[in-house]
């Protein structure tokens, strides 16, 4: 015996010292708020509010006894039923906890009836805590829903690549959007406490003496959105089962408003969604996570008949009151017969006319006059085929075939 107690308290002292700080003593993480983001008048677009989450936070693995007490069916199916949760996922969500050592999140911002259960029976549920967490909130729902974009919980992956730049397990990372396009400056850093527990892991008071480290919030910021104007494309495009919308400020460029259909609402990713909800909103055609406004890839339509126009008049092949042959309702090239929108036919026109009647037969013909090599080189002058560089991930260039395109589509000189 007293060689034993000699082993315990002399030679093994500073390990066991290790170990009983280890069951007293807990770092707990301080997250920090997201900043805010508001429209260019000052009118919230997003912000963070607190949130209760019921989480699972495992036992050191020197407390065989509490760990093990953790995997009865007995504990799993009072919290399933405490939490509304089905049991094998509660069984799951333990059973990595307990592997990582990482807290489990079983909830995200609790309603208040099952935060009051949880209060009551916390004493006879091991493991099971609560824990106040800035929530990202989107006050206006699916309003801006793309421009904005969502932040959802960093992954094991991630947290591999990003933990040197401070990012913890259960952290924001901005996934779309202006969430991810200003990730930097959004994104709060972390603080740290050390906190002591009593035997049933629950939290007593905050250590003495150990060096605290508050949480630093995101900065805020500003957009060039108009929040009225906004809301009147998205009233102007409730109706669109698929189209965009995007209202410029011709002084400066400035996005003003911008809509793509069908939208999301980003708060859903704040609270967590079921694989289900993911799999609704990933597949299928309609795919409301596609931002058309700036992923979607479109011909211009008429409103190429301007470039049309500049390279016609640049080259010198026409005036303004150039007239081509008269427009009857069709044009025919190729053996083929190409459709004006105006079935009947504009007649004669010279050029301005044809810009006014967005005469389509005019335009054929000029494009022949201009050939593909200028019409090419114009196109790209105004910018076509290129990204916009708007302050959003994820933009897509847009196609302006030239010979070597078609060579690479067709065959070489067909």
């Amino acid at each position: 015996i007293a060689v034993g107690l000699l082993r315990l308290q002399v030679v093994d002292h500073q390990r066991y010292a290790a170990l009983s700080k280890e069951n007293r003593v807990r770092l707990e993480v301080l997250r920090a708020p997201r900043g805010a983001i508001y429209d260019r008048h000052g009118d919230l677009l997003a912000d963070s509010a607190p949130s209760f989450n019921i989480l699972f936070r495992p036992f050191p693995a020197e407390s065989a006894q509490r760990t093990a007490l953790t995997r009865t069916p007995e504990w799993i199916t009072r919290v399933a039923a405490l939490l509304a949760l089905d049991a094998e996922e509660v069984r799951r969500l333990v059973a990595v906890a307990n592997r990582s050592g990482r807290s489990a999140p079983l909830i995200r911002d609790a309603p208040f009836r099952v935060l009051a259960a949880v209060e009551e029976t916390r004493a006879d549920l091991p493991g099971i805590e609560v824990q106040i967490e800035p929530l990202r909130r989107y006050p206006n729902g699916s309003l801006a829903a793309h421009l904005l974009g969502y932040a959802g919980e960093i992954n094991d992956a991630e947290l591999d690549s990003l933990s040197e730049q401070g990012y913890q397990a259960g952290g924001l990372l901005g996934r779309s959007g202006v969430e991810r396009s200003f990730e930097e400056i959004l994104r709060g850093r972390d603080g740290a406490e050390f906190v002591v527990v009593n035997a049933m892991g629950k939290r007593v008071s905050t250590l003495a003496g150990e060096a605290q480290r508050p949480p630093s919030p995101g900065h805020d910021l500003v957009l060039t959105i108009d929040l009225g104007v906004q809301r009147a494309l998205e009233e102007a495009m409730a109706g669109v089962k698929r189209g965009a919308a995007v209202a410029i400020d011709p002084r400066d460029g400035g996005v003003l408003g911008l809509v793509s259909r069908p939208a999301f609402d980003p708060n859903e990713f704040s609270h967590g969604l079921s694989y289900q909800r993911w799999e609704e909103l990933t597949s299928g055609g309609a795919n409301p996570l596609l931002d058309r406004a700036i992923q979607g890839v479109y011909p211009p339509g008429s409103t190429f008949k301007i470039i049309s126009t500049m390279a016609a008049l640049k080259a010198g092949l026409v005036k303004p009151e150039t007239h081509l042959a008269a427009c009857t309702g069709h044009y025919i090239f190729g053996g083929r017969a190409f459709g004006c929108w105006n079935r009947n036919g504009h007649g004669s026109l010279n050029l301005i006319e044809a810009i006014q009647g967005s005469c389509d037969v005019y335009f054929y013909q000029l494009g022949l006059l201009i050939g593909l090599d200028r019409l090419e080189q114009t196109a790209r002058d105004f910018g076509l085929g290129d990204r916009t560089g708007i302050d959003l991930p994820q933009e897509r260039r847009g196609l302006v075939p030239g010979a070597s395109w078609y060579d690479r589509r067709w065959g070489a000189g067909k």
